[in-house]
C-alpha cells in the first residue's frame, strides 16, 4: 500500500538583503585586484572600492562595487622577456684547454718548440681562421 508522506516545506524566500562574509568580501578584492591589473580602474579607483569591499555587509553592496565593469576579467598576461644568452665556450675549445696548459708547461721546459701546434689547432677549431657569411 501506498504510504502517505507529506512534502516537506519549502524553503523560505528571501525577500531582504543577504549579508556576506570574509570570504565573499576577500573575493571580490581580488577581481579588483585583476580589473587594476587589466587597467580598468585607477589607483584611486581601486582605493575606494577596495574600502568599499571591507565595510561591505550585504551582496548589493558588493554588486554596486562591480556595477560599470566586466563580469569575468580576462586573465591578466604576464610578459616576460626572453632568457638571455649565457656565453658559453665551444666545446672544442673548452676541450682544449687542458692541452693548451700542457703546452705552456712543455714550452717551459724545451723552450718554445711544442707551443706553436697546440694553438694553431685551438684557432682552427675555435673558427678564428673562417671567413664570415654574408646574408
Amino acid at each position: 500500500m501506498w504510504a502517505y508522506q507529506a512534502r516537506p516545506p519549502a524553503p523560505p524566500v528571501r525577500t531582504g538583503p543577504v549579508r556576506i562574509g570574509d570570504a565573499e568580501r576577500d573575493e571580490a578584492l581580488d577581481k579588483l585586484g585583476e580589473h587594476f591589473a587589466a587597467g580598468r580602474l585607477t589607483r584611486e579607483e581601486l582605493d575606494e572600492r577596495t574600502d568599499a569591499a571591507i565595510g561591505a555587509r550585504f551582496e548589493s553592496d558588493l554588486e554596486e562595487i562591480f556595477r560599470d565593469l566586466p563580469e569575468r576579467s580576462r586573465e591578466v598576461v604576464v610578459r616576460r622577456s626572453p632568457p638571455r644568452a649565457v656565453a658559453v665556450l665551444p666545446v672544442a675549445v673548452a676541450a682544449l684547454v687542458p692541452l693548451l696548459v700542457l703546452a705552456v708547461v712543455a714550452s717551459i721546459f724545451l723552450h718554445g718548440a711544442i707551443f706553436i701546434g697546440p694553438v694553431v689547432w685551438l684557432l682552427l677549431l675555435s673558427g678564428m681562421g673562417r671567413r664570415p657569411h654574408h646574408r
